[in-house]
């Protein structure tokens, strides 16, 4: 899912890396159409929600992904929301996105 140029490798807490292309950011993160305007140049803001999250729970919706969470400093009283697809041994960014809180199926898995 993630072809061309890395623009991000992070490491999470459990020792898992997890990669995204500079395409697939800008193709279906921060899209032409202005769906994640509000995360672009944020990519540090993503790694660090994967690297340091406050929280990783397992989708409600698809089985292989799983959803950091960690509180915004650009929108206080927010969180950064970043999907991540695992396919064994790496993970790779779905989306990202300002969300209110942990959708109410998914399933704490960490810490």
């Amino acid at each position: 899912m993630t072809t061309g140029d890395t623009l991000l490798v992070a490491t999470d807490p459990r020792d898992r890396q997890v990669r995204c292309s500079r395409e697939w950011w800008n193709e279906h993160i921060v899209r032409a159409q202005g769906d994640h305007l509000e995360l672009q140049d944020q990519e540090d803001r993503v790694k660090e929600t994967i690297e340091k999250p406050e929280a990783i729970y397992l989708s409600g919706r698809i089985e292989d992904r799983e959803v950091y969470y960690r509180s915004s400093t650009l929108f206080p009283g927010l969180y950064i929301r970043v999907v991540v697809g695992f396919r064994d041994p790496e993970g790779f960014v779905v989306t990202a996105m300002h969300v209110d809180g942990p959708d109410p199926r998914e399933v704490l898995i960490w810490p």
